[in-house]
């Protein structure tokens, strides 16, 4: 398929030749390439204080972070903070509950799993779930995400 691509030059422009050649390169891709390391995952431990909860929440650098119980193997849901302080203004009582509420599934991928056929799951999820409500985690549970 490269060859054909590379050598139909004079009848694809450069933007759809790389474009194809990208389309090529997700099929060696796996999800492990592209999962956020552990050390980088930023998370909240639903068991702390709701105090240290809402301070966490207020500090964040990201968009979303997982919520977990004691320790990051044993992640629960994923929350959009945007979403979160959404719900704080609207509502007259934000609570550990509301917050839990909100949060997206998290869904746990078998290590290896090559990139396209993890997309083709999501799309297939897609129109199973609310749009934008997918995230990958590492299906041992070990972290990564």
């Amino acid at each position: 398929m490269r060859t054909i691509v590379h050598e139909s030059r004079s009848q694809i422009s450069r933007r759809n030749q790389d474009m194809l050649l990208s389309v090529l390169d997700l099929e060696k891709m796996t999800v492990d390439d592209i999962m956020v390391p552990r050390s980088e995952i930023i998370g909240i431990d639903i068991n702390d204080d709701w105090k240290s909860i809402l301070r966490q929440l207020s500090h964040s650098p990201h968009g979303r972070i997982v919520l977990y119980r004691d320790s990051l193997d044993d992640a629960i849901s994923m929350l959009r903070v945007r979403e979160a302080w959404r719900l704080m203004s609207e509502k007259k009582e934000f609570t550990k509950e509301t917050m839990l509420r909100a949060a997206d599934e998290i869904y746990f991928v078998p290590e290896g799993t090559p990139l396209s056929t993890q997309l083709v799951k999501f799309q297939r999820n897609k129109k199973e779930s609310r749009p934008g409500r997918q995230r990958v985690w590492r299906h041992s549970g070990a972290g990564d995400g």
